[in-house]
């Protein structure tokens, strides 16, 4: 019998820092496959430790994720089918341009960016985001998130994109 194949969770960096600070990225990336792109594998590096909200995140577990590399043209494609990308930060935009571009099936999406989310929501990815509270608790983690980390902030957010399209 075929082993069966973990789901894909697509990340920003900062779903890569709160799982990190909540103590649940080890579990997540344990329970699915985890991808991201380089724009946000190198976010999730840099810095300056001496500042503190600086949030160190473990280079062993950003080793366990699939990083894809992106492209001016990519972006620039996604950018024409969504200007609401012009509204978010480089390593959403980059990795909501590497979705679009590789159309991936079976996957789950998870951002924690009001801009980001309605940028996914106009590119069509709306039915595979996922808060990362909800990916946590499929991976059997129980973590305190912030609010905007939460199913019931996505939630919201992704019907008030809704409702704002109707209008």
């Amino acid at each position: 019998m075929a082993a069966q194949s973990k789901t894909i969770v697509y990340v920003d960096t900062m779903i890569i820092f709160e799982a990190t600070q909540c103590r649940c990225f080890a579990m997540i990336l344990n329970h699915f496959d985890v991808h991201t792109v380089d724009v946000v594998a190198q976010e999730a590096t840099a810095g300056d430790p001496r500042r503190d909200d600086y949030i160190e995140v473990d280079k062993k577990l950003l080793a366990k994720m699939t990083v894809h590399p992106t492209n001016p043209g990519m972006i620039a494609r996604a950018t024409v089918k969504s200007p609401l990308m012009t509204q978010i930060h480089k390593g959403e935009r980059a990795l909501l341009a590497y979705i679009w571009e590789a159309k991936p099936t079976g996957f789950y999406l998870t951002s924690c960016d009001h801009a980001a989310v309605r940028a996914a929501c106009a590119l069509g990815f709306d039915r595979y985001l996922k808060s990362l509270e909800e990916i946590a608790r499929a991976a059997g983690a129980s973590p305190k998130v912030k609010d905007w980390y939460t199913s019931r902030w996505l939630s919201i957010a992704i019907t008030k994109y809704h409702m704002d399209y109707v209008r």
